[in-house]
C-alpha cells in the first residue's frame, strides 16, 4: 500500500552478460561486445483513475532518473573502458475499457497505449523512443475477441550507449536491434472450454483458451537505407488457473512459423515452439509474460 502521492519509486538492479554486435561504418570491421550492468534508479509515478460512466479510464505518468555502471567483458576488438552513465526515463500509459463479463477473455471494446522516452545527459548522447498500442474488438461470439496491436521504436545511431531493447518483435524471432523498427499484429482469441478441475487443493483450472495470430515487423538500417520484413504466423494455447483461490496465473504454449529469416547470419529454425510463463505475480494486476523457446 502506498501512503505517498505521487508514488515514490526506487531500487537497484543487476543485468549480466549483455551482448551487442556492431560493424564499423568506415572499415566494415565487426566487433562483438559483452558486458555486465548495475543500476540505481528513483522516480515519481502519478496514477490517475478517470473512470466515468460505462468506461474505465486509467492514466499513468511517470518519470525517473537512472545511474548505471557498465563493466565490459572480453570483446573481439579492443576492450572499452568501464563506464558510468546517467539518463532520464519518462513514460505515459493510458487504457480505456468497457465492463466485461466473467466469461469474456477481453473487454468487448477497449484500447491501451504506452509511450516511453529514454534520454541520456551529463555527457551521454543517447536516446530511445517507443510507442505501442492494442485495440480490443468483439469477436463472432461473446467468448471470442479480436485484438489488433502495433508498435514503433527509434533510437540514435551515435552508439555512445545502446539502451536495452523493449520492442515487441514478431513472435518467434530472435531479438534484433535496428535504429527504426515498427510492427503490426492481428490476434483472434477464443474460449475452448471450462474444465473446472482442482489440482491437489492448490490450483484450480478455470478455462482453456486459444489464439491464432499474424505478426508483421519491419526493421530499417539507416546506414544501408534498407528495410527487412519479419513475418510470423502461429497459434497459442493458454491455461487460466487460480492458485490457493487467490492468485490468477495464466500459462501458455506457442507455435510460430517464421516466414522471413534472410536477415540472420545464422538462420533460426522456421518452426519455433515456446513456453509462456508469468513473471510478475501481483494479485489484481495483469501478469507480465516471459517467452522461453525450445
Amino acid at each position: 500500500m502506498s501512503i505517498l502521492y505521487p508514488w515514490l519509486r526506487g531500487g537497484f538492479s543487476v543485468t549480466r552478460d549483455r551482448y551487442f554486435r556492431q560493424t564499423d561504418p568506415v572499415t566494415g570491421a565487426a566487433q562483438s561486445l559483452r558486458w555486465d550492468e548495475w543500476s540505481l534508479y528513483g522516480g515519481l509515478s502519478l496514477p490517475l483513475n478517470l473512470t466515468r460512466g460505462r468506461y474505465f479510464r486509467n492514466l499513468n505518468l511517470s518519470a525517473g532518473y537512472q545511474h548505471q555502471g557498465i563493466n565490459y567483458r572480453a570483446s573481439t576488438g579492443a576492450k572499452p573502458g568501464d563506464r558510468r552513465i546517467n539518463y532520464l526515463n519518462t513514460s505515459v500509459s493510458w487504457s480505456m475499457q468497457t465492463q466485461m463479463a466473467r466469461q469474456q477473455i477481453f473487454p468487448k471494446w477497449a484500447h491501451a497505449l504506452f509511450i516511453s522516452q529514454r534520454t541520456g545527459f551529463a555527457g551521454l548522447a543517447a536516446n530511445q523512443f517507443l510507442a505501442s498500442g492494442s485495440f480490443y474488438l468483439p469477436g463472432v461470439t461473446p467468448r471470442q475477441s479480436l485484438v489488433l496491436n502495433g508498435a514503433w521504436q527509434r533510437r540514435d545511431t551515435l552508439r555512445q550507449y545502446i539502451f536495452s531493447n523493449a520492442f515487441p518483435l514478431s513472435r518467434g524471432y530472435p531479438g534484433v536491434d535496428y535504429p527504426h523498427m515498427w510492427k503490426t499484429g492481428v490476434n483472434y482469441h477464443f474460449t475452448m472450454g471450462y474444465p473446472d478441475i482442482g489440482l491437489l487443493q492448490m490450483a484450480y483450472l478455470l478455462r482453456v483458451r486459444g489464439n491464432v495470430f499474424y505478426d508483421h515487423s519491419w526493421v530499417k538500417s539507416l546506414r544501408q537505407q534498407r528495410v527487412w520484413s519479419l513475418r510470423s504466423v502461429g497459434a497459442e494455447l493458454h491455461l487460466d488457473t487460480r492458485w490457493w483461490n487467490q492468485l490468477p496465473v495464466s500459462v501458455g504454449f506457442r507455435y510460430s512459423r517464421l516466414l522471413d529469416t534472410d536477415i540472420y547470419t545464422s538462420k533460426p529454425s522456421q518452426d519455433r515452439w515456446e513456453l509462456i510463463i508469468p513473471v510478475d505475480l501481483v494479485p489484481g494486476s495483469p501478469a507480465t509474460q516471459r517467452r522461453t523457446g525450445f
